[in-house]
């Protein structure tokens, strides 16, 4: 899973004028003219923004952490989230 963190989001290909864009519900096929308001749309209906503010040394710490083991920040929240809740993962 984490060299699919380095896709979210990111145009990994066109094919037949079609662009391929990855996000975490899996590869979005686009056409390739897909303009970047309509890439915003469709995240907006999607998916939903979290934000916290914490301890700089604390952040420093985690992020490092999930360096060392290959593991995205939404990656990370995502499975937590569902660690908590007790759903399976995908």
């Amino acid at each position: 899973m984490g060299n699919d963190q380095a896709l979210l989001g990111k145009r990994i290909g066109v094919i037949d004028r079609c662009v391929f864009i990855y996000f975490t519900k899996g590869l979005i096929k686009m056409a390739a003219n897909t303009s970047p308001k309509v890439i915003q749309r469709y995240k907006n209906k999607v998916y939903k923004r979290v934000v916290a503010d914490l301890d700089k040394n604390l952040v420093a710490q985690w992020e490092q952490k999930l360096k060392e083991d290959n593991i995205g920040k939404s990656e990370f929240i995502r499975r937590a989230i569902k660690d908590y809740l007790g759903v399976a993962e995908d």
